[in-house]
């Protein structure tokens, strides 16, 4: 065995494939930086739409006008009815 060995490759590639895989790695770490990215930089909430806005401003004025409703009927069963004239005596 004076011969030196010659070790076999397993996986032997083109350049082509190499350059495909070359790719789809840096796509991979791309996407995963990007993610990592994302997650540490939040995007701040959209201004409301003009109709967001209106559903706001109406949303508020219901709840106004329930509670004006309450304070009204709180204060008619408050208020004691007026004494009664008793013509008996």
């Amino acid at each position: 065995m004076s011969a030196k060995r010659q070790r076999r490759q397993i996986f032997v590639l083109t350049p082509e494939e190499k350059k495909v895989a070359a790719c789809i790695l840096c796509a991979l770490a791309l996407g995963l930086t990007i993610q990592h990215y994302r997650d540490a930089h939040p995007r701040p909430p959209s201004p409301p739409t003009p109709e967001e806005k209106r559903a706001t401003q109406v949303a508020q004025r219901a709840t106004a006008a329930k509670a004006r409703a309450l304070r009204t009927t709180a204060a008619a069963r408050a208020t004691p009815p007026p004494a009664a004239f008793d013509d008996d005596e």
